[in-house]
């Protein structure tokens, strides 16, 4: 299912989507992995969405969602979940894409 650019937030070039954060300097986080442990931590916990295939990454501020959801209502909950996160200055959802069957 293809859906219109305006739903799809801003483009990225997300070249390894599920990779897990790394520490900064003496082991403290970023803002970006902060941010990137903060919206995993928010789509986990939510209990009506299956994110168990639904990949996260942020670059300065701006989070990358990747990987599969099961239909347009868990789309567009992930995409609102990680807007309204704290910190997310925008959110991409390009690679994130829907598998309905």
């Amino acid at each position: 299912m293809t859906l219109p650019d305006e739903a799809l937030g801003i483009a990225s070039s997300a070249d390894h989507p599920n990779e897990p954060p790394k520490h900064g300097a003496l082991g403290h986080l970023s803002a970006d992995e902060e941010l990137q442990q903060g919206v995993c931590t928010a789509l986990i916990e939510d209990r009506e969405l299956d994110s168990r295939h639904i990949g996260v990454r942020v670059s300065e501020g701006t989070v990358i969602l990747s990987g599969s959801v099961i239909s347009r209502e868990d789309w567009m909950r992930a995409l609102r979940i990680a807007r309204d996160f704290t910190g997310a200055r925008a959110v991409s959802a390009e690679q994130l894409r829907i598998d309905d069957h």
